[in-house]
């Protein structure tokens, strides 16, 4: 009886370890360009503006667990900062300076860590820290962010940050003979979404 009850209890917990290790997955997830919406907003002496980040990749590791998000990790993101882009030729041109694009061609995120503070079956929440190089200067930046999986194969993630150009040793660019100033402070705008690895190829 006793080898009986073993035998069957060692097969149950064989079961439930193979159902608990399938319901766990580690995946790399590569940033879909056609889905994803990325732009530098800021304020001047005349107007509002807004500028498009055109030409960018990253990557994140996920692990998942029952179909919900239970962590993210390695994070890399790059843009060519001359991809940013706005309707006026000379913004583009004075905003490529104030980025030293000509010297520093990328702008560069790498993540050191990403606090989950949410993790429900319609989304997740939190905030990433990493290191942000911008025109030649690197400093650490932490990131709030929102986010869902969508289907088998996506996850979405949004939120708006704030810089300050002269924490990157930029000095926000001028125009008009100086009557154009463009302040400080701007923010990030972005709706990224990512595709599973093995999906890209078929996706993008």
């Amino acid at each position: 009886m006793k080898t009986r009850f073993f035998s069957r209890l060692s097969l149950f917990l064989m079961v439930l370890m193979l159902v608990s290790i399938s319901n766990y997955a580690q995946d790399k997830y590569q940033v879909l360009k056609s889905e994803s919406t990325l732009k530098v907003l800021g304020t001047s002496s005349l107007h509002d503006w807004e500028m498009t980040v055109n030409d960018y990749s990253g990557f994140v590791t996920v692990k998942s667990a029952f179909g919900n998000i239970d962590a993210i990790s390695d994070g890399r993101f790059s843009c060519k900062a001359v991809s940013i882009l706005s309707k006026e030729k000379l913004m583009d041109k004075k905003a490529h300076e104030a980025l030293k694009a000509d010297k520093n061609p990328e702008i560069v995120f790498t993540t050191t860590s990403v606090q989950l503070s949410a993790k429900t079956a319609a989304g997740f929440s939190g905030e990433i820290t990493g290191n942000m190089s911008i025109a030649g200067k690197t400093n650490v930046v932490k990131i709030p962010f929102t986010g869902k999986l969508i289907g088998s194969d996506k996850m979405e993630v949004k939120g708006i940050f704030p810089l300050k150009e002269s924490d990157f040793g930029m000095t926000p660019p001028t125009a008009l003979m100086g009557a154009l100033k463009t302040g400080d402070d701007i923010k990030i705008d972005y709706k990224i979404v990512f595709v599973k690895e093995a999906q890209t190829a078929q996706t993008k």
